[in-house]
C-alpha cells in the first residue's frame, strides 16, 4: 500500500492550500524553493503537447522548466516494496512513466488569456461551472476542456460533431482523450505563490480528467442528450461540491469516488515527498502539503478504501461509448 497514510492530516487538514503555502514559504524562506532546478530548458522534455502561439512569455517559460523537470526527476523506489505509484505510472523509469502518461492524455495546451470559445466550431454549455463563493480566494490553475467537449460531441453526432481548430487545423472531439488543457490565472503567478511542484501536479490531475474510466453508458448518452452531465463521476473523473462543513465548501473541487483526479495528483506528490532524491528540503516539505491538500479533499469513504483496502486499484485506462452509440431518439417537446 502507498505511504500516503503514514502521516496523519491533522492539524493541516483543515486549512486551505494558500494558508499552509504562506506558512511553510515563511519558515523555509532561507533555504531556497528551486532545488536542482536549471536556468536552461533541457532537450528532454516530459510534455509534448502542442502550445497555443498566443502563450505569454511567463506561460512559455514555466512551460518549459517544468516539462524539463519532469523529464529528470530522479524518483527511487525499495524493489522489495510494492508501491502505488507503479499502478499509475507504468514505464521502464519513474520520469519516463510519468512522461508516458502525460503523453497520453494531454495534446494541446492553451494560454489563460486565449478565449478559446472562439475556437470552437460549437461551444458546449456543458463547459461551465459556477464561479467561486466569493469569501474565498481561489485562483484556477487550470482546466481540461476536452472531456465535456467530447460529451457535446457524443451529443451533437457525427452530422453535426463538435472541434476545435489549432493552427489553421480542425481536431475533432472523438475522445475524451483530446486533451486540451486551457492554463488558469494561476500558473503564471511568481514561485512564492505557486511553487513548480503546484504546477507540476497540476498537469498530473489535469491529465486524469482525460480518462473516461468505464466509459459511457446508454443511460448516460441519454442524460447528455437532455445537456445534463453524466451520472458516473469517472467518466472525466468529475469533481463534486465540497460540504458545507469543508474549507473549500461550495467549490466543486472534492472528490466522492475512488482514483479520481486528487488521488492520482496526491500519489504523485507522496513520491515526490518519499523517494525524490534530487529534491530539496523546501520542495518535499511542498510536496507534503500539497499531498494532504489533495487526501482532504476526497470523501471520507473513497479515501478509505484506497488507502486501505488491498483489491482496490486504480484503473486507468479510458473508454469510449459502452455499448457502442446508439441514435437517441430527440424527446418531443411538451
Amino acid at each position: 500500500m502507498p505511504n500516503l497514510a503514514s502521516d496523519s492530516p491533522s492539524p493541516l487538514r483543515f486549512l486551505p492550500l494558500a494558508t499552509l503555502m504562506g506558512g511553510l514559504l515563511a519558515m523555509i524562506s532561507g533555504l531556497g524553493l528551486s532545488g536542482c532546478q536549471s536556468e536552461h530548458p533541457l532537450p528532454s522534455q516530459s510534455l509534448q503537447a502542442r502550445l497555443d502561439p498566443g502563450l505569454t512569455e511567463i506561460e512559455r517559460t514555466h512551460l518549459t522548466r517544468d516539462s524539463a523537470r519532469l523529464a529528470r526527476l530522479d524518483l527511487s523506489f525499495p524493489k522489495d516494496r510494492d508501491s502505488i505509484f507503479h499502478s499509475v505510472f507504468t514505464g521502464k523509469t519513474p520520469s519516463a512513466a510519468i512522461a508516458q502518461y502525460l503523453g497520453e492524455r494531454i495534446h494541446y495546451i492553451f494560454s489563460a488569456s486565449t478565449d478559446v470559445e472562439t475556437l470552437m466550431k460549437v461551444t458546449s454549455r456543458l463547459n461551465r461551472s459556477s464561479p467561486p463563493p466569493p469569501r474565498l480566494h481561489y485562483t484556477a490553475m487550470a482546466s481540461n476542456l476536452g472531456t465535456p467537449n467530447w460529451f457535446y460531441h457524443e451529443k451533437l453526432g457525427p452530422e453535426k460533431s463538435n472541434s476545435f481548430e489549432f493552427e489553421g487545423q480542425r481536431i475533432f472531439f472523438t475522445s475524451s482523450r483530446v486533451g486540451l488543457i486551457k492554463l488558469g490565472p494561476g500558473y503564471s503567478h511568481g514561485e512564492a505563490h505557486t511553487p513548480q511542484l503546484r504546477r507540476l501536479q497540476t498537469f498530473i490531475h489535469e491529465a486524469r480528467h482525460s480518462d473516461c474510466t468505464g466509459g459511457l453508458t446508454a443511460s448516460d448518452l441519454a442524460r447528455i442528450k437532455k445537456m445534463e452531465l453524466p451520472e458516473s463521476l469517472a467518466c472525466g473523473h468529475r469533481h463534486v461540491t465540497c460540504p458545507p462543513d469543508h474549507i473549500y465548501s461550495g467549490i466543486r473541487g472534492c472528490d466522492e469516488h475512488e482514483w479520481g483526479a486528487y488521488m492520482i495528483g496526491a500519489i504523485f506528490t507522496d513520491a515526490l515527498q518519499n523517494h525524490c532524491r534530487d529534491c530539496s528540503y523546501a520542495e518535499k516539505q511542498i510536496a507534503k502539503i500539497l499531498t494532504l491538500d489533495s487526501l482532504q479533499r476526497i470523501n471520507e469513504d473513497s479515501l478509505s478504501t484506497m488507502l486501505y483496502d488491498a483489491s482496490s486499484l486504480p484503473d486507468m485506462t479510458s473508454s469510449g461509448v459502452h455499448p457502442p452509440s446508439q441514435p437517441i431518439p430527440e424527446e418531443n417537446p411538451s
